[in-house]
């Protein structure tokens, strides 16, 4: 297989070692730099990206564990092979807890470093895969999916989705409402081999049984009163793209066994029809339901649950994902103001606050609510607690977690009762310290305190 042209950049203070592996990789095709000490192979990275470098263990001034260090801190995506003639176990162990990707020891045969070298190319240009898949999810283009992941909790579900997108297998979602979980499956279908094939989404719980069938599988004129004429399903019309079964754990059971069958043989009869028709659909289901408590109970077929639960992707609640509210805050309130065609509001710095603190039990489906409703309601350009306030019939309010020891839950009951104070007194901080029955200074100790700005 031919491989694209790679950057290598050789460290070693023999010429005759960087003479001789400069000959070898070149003559695979790739670009080559070499050095002989690491400080000059450090200006050389400044200006110019690199995929791989071979250095020596020990050399004059820094030595290579140091160079490793200092590439590993600036440049994390470059590949670092460590080759040496005074090599024992524990200089291969800390060079790889170090970040490098593998140790050789001298003498070598150039054939192993070859083959070293082929593999640090393949990992590299898996990063870059990768990386370009992070920016299409990260992407605010029209056509693109929104993907915020700037907490730990969504990373780890935008590696499954970097991870499953190119596969068929089936994708079960979990989740809170309102986490994003279709906002997931069009990600998946976007990073897919399918993204120009269609994607359509149905919700297996606000359908009646009777209808929900001919609406999955289609049916055929005269199936039932008021079948006028034939109707494709969308199995069908999903062809060559992505159907997403959303609150797949409503489906009744008699429809159950019949997804089956279609998800086994990749086709579908439709209601009143005697043939068996041909679809090409990748199925990604969603639910809130904890299935598994579903299949022991009979309520969902355990055949079913294993077909559908190839890979399993658990979508965070927003309380869980705190990084993520300012940025997913910003994108809403601009597209809500391009919607509404007035001049985007910021958030005060209290609203901020507001946001970190609150529970959100709805989710990204009740900050955008919150938000829609705010940019409605502002009259001054800026949003902040008075606008964003729920209705008092929701009682909604920040949330204390019972978690954590004493000073932490003390800490949390803190600054729940200030945010609300704040949010009473539309961020009139002398008035919040008045009712809190402490004084103006004392209000912003606290507030510095639990880090709610300056005070």
């Amino acid at each position: 297989m031919n491989r694209p042209a790679f950057q290598l950049v050789i460290v070693d203070d023999e010429a005759s070692v960087r003479k001789m592996l400069q000959i070898a990789f070149s003559r695979l095709g790739h670009r080559i730099e070499t050095f002989g000490n690491a400080e000059s192979a450090l200006a050389f990275l400044e200006e110019h990206p690199a995929d791989v470098i071979i250095t020596d263990l020990r050399m004059h001034g820094i030595s290579g564990m140091e160079f490793l260090k200092k590439v590993k801190q600036k440049w994390t995506g470059i590949e670092v092979i460590m080759i040496t003639a005074h090599g024992t176990i524990e200089n291969a162990i800390d060079a790889v807890r170090a970040g490098a990707f593998d140790f050789v020891q001298k003498p070598f045969e150039i054939a192993e470093l070859e083959l070293t070298v082929a593999r640090a190319i393949d990992q590299r240009a898996l990063r870059r895969e990768n990386e370009e898949l992070r920016r299409q999810l990260q992407s605010s283009g029209p056509d693109s999916v929104q993907f915020v992941a700037a907490s730990p909790a969504m990373k780890t579900v935008m590696d499954l989705v970097l991870k499953a997108a190119p596969a068929r297998a089936g994708v079960l979602l979990t989740g809170d409402s309102g986490t994003g979980k279709e906002r997931v499956a069009r990600a998946l279908h976007q990073l897919s081999g399918r993204k120009g094939g269609p994607f359509l989404a149905v919700n297996c719980g606000a359908i009646p049984e009777t209808l929900l069938e001919g609406e999955l599988f289609g049916h055929v004129k005269g199936a039932f009163t008021g079948a006028d004429s034939t109707h494709d399903g969308l199995f069908q019309a999903a062809g060559g793209g992505t159907l997403l079964l959303d609150e797949i754990g409503d489906m009744p059971l008699q429809l159950q066994v019949k997804l089956l069958r279609v998800l086994q043989e990749r086709s579908v009869k439709p209601v009143g029809g005697t043939k068996e028709i041909p679809v090409d659909v990748r199925v990604v289901a969603a639910t809130n339901r904890n299935l598994e408590d579903d299949v022991r109970s009979g309520r969902f077929r355990e055949d079913l649950y294993y077909r559908l639960n190839v890979v399993s992707i658990r979508v965070p609640s927003l309380s869980e994902r705190r990084e993520d509210i300012p940025i997913l805050a910003d994108q809403l309130l601009s597209r809500l103001a391009s919607e509404a065609a007035i001049i985007r509001p910021r958030l005060s710095d209290e609203a901020h606050l507001f946001f970190m603190s609150y529970a959100f039990p709805g989710n990204v489906r009740e900050l955008e609510n919150m938000l829609e409703r705010a940019v409605v309601l502002d009259q001054d350009g800026v949003i902040d607690l008075a606008d964003l306030r729920p209705p008092a019939a929701s009682g909604a309010h920040p949330s204390v977690s019972p978690e954590g020891n004493l000073d932490e839950q003390i800490s949390g009951l803190e600054r729940v009762r200030i945010l609300e104070a704040l949010s009473a007194t539309g961020g009139n901080r002398t008035e919040a310290a008045r009712r809190l029955g402490i004084t103006f200074r004392s209000l912003r100790y606290r507030m510095a305190k639990l880090g709610l700005g300056e005070g």
